[in-house]
């Protein structure tokens, strides 16, 4: 019986770890790591969106949203010669689509609200 109580704690301390932030209990979204070709369709759908093109994308992060199967993006755009803006936005199916957020760039109430998107899609950025 004694040899029960660490392992016992153990498993809870482990299980403690996989609870969803908001405190319901369950588990929403899981870490997700971008490949090549989603990679490829995050910088195609932002091209589009933005009509300009993308030097580089910056700090992206990524979760698995398993209530309906697609993939949650946040990072930073480059556009050429440009400050670098915050985005968001999906994938699903191959098709990556922006989280349309009112304003351009550095604004900050696009900025708050990009933000507010990623943290409900337990991204931190």
């Amino acid at each position: 019986m004694r040899r029960m109580t660490p392992v016992a704690l153990l498993a809870a301390v482990a299980l403690a770890g996989c609870m969803d932030e908001g405190g319901d209990g369950y588990i929403t979204h899981s870490d997700h790591r971008l490949s090549s070709a989603e990679r490829a369709s995050i910088q195609a759908g932002l091209q589009q969106a933005t009509g300009e093109p993308v030097a580089a994308l910056s700090g992206l992060q990524a979760t698995y949203v398993l209530a309906n199967g697609s993939t949650a993006v946040c990072g930073y755009l480059v556009p050429a010669g440009k400050l670098p803006s915050l985005f968001g936005g999906t994938i699903k199916n191959g098709v990556f689509t922006i989280f349309r957020a009112p304003g351009r760039g550095q604004d900050p109430q696009r900025i708050a609200q990009v933000r507010a998107f990623c943290a409900s899609q337990q991204i931190t950025i």
